[in-house]
């Protein structure tokens, strides 16, 4: 029996249940030494081909050093099976927590792929880096951030000039 049998036929991207959906899942009790589960707010899988981990953040919001290294050793692994991977942090400006955020609308705030953080080309919000990732445009061009500043600029608050400049 295949795994698409247990499941109901539902539209992709449809939140069938927001109520449920605004639940928070505890991890405390999942606790291997200093480790714990990471969330993650999107995966694709094309194709068994192409790999894209999604997370969105609030403006200025950090991705946690932890978080980052679990999702990064994920892409270095599926690369060196040679898939493409890459994992996208995107940010958007929706102070209100009650409100709905349109992750197509997000802008990339950087890119890690080939082992390497990239910075994407200004203004590119998350369905136009997408596209490009998947195979749907020209391929995306990405300019390389060092290592020394590339870090800072995904743990920490970026400002807009760094991250788009």
């Amino acid at each position: 029996m295949d795994a698409r049998d247990y499941f109901p036929k539902r539209e992709p991207g449809r939140i069938y249940h927001p109520v449920r959906a605004r639940q928070l899942n505890s991890f405390t009790g999942l606790k291997f030494g200093t480790i714990t589960p990471t969330d993650l707010d999107g995966l694709i899988d094309y194709h068994n081909e192409r790999f894209a981990f999604l997370e969105l953040k609030l403006r200025d919001a950090p991705v946690s050093d932890a978080q980052a290294t679990a999702i990064i050793r994920v892409v270095d692994a599926i690369e060196v099976a040679k898939k493409r991977a890459a994992f996208f942090v995107a940010e958007h400006c929706e102070d209100d927590p009650t409100v709905d955020v349109p992750a197509d609308r997000c802008l990339i705030r950087a890119i890690y792929t080939h082992q390497m953080w990239h910075q994407p080309p200004a203004e590119m919000t998350l369905r136009a880096g997408l596209d490009r990732f998947l195979g749907f445009g020209p391929p995306l061009e990405l300019t390389f951030v060092s290592t020394t500043t590339a870090r800072p600029s995904i743990v920490r608050a970026p400002s807009a000039d760094e991250i788009f400049r």
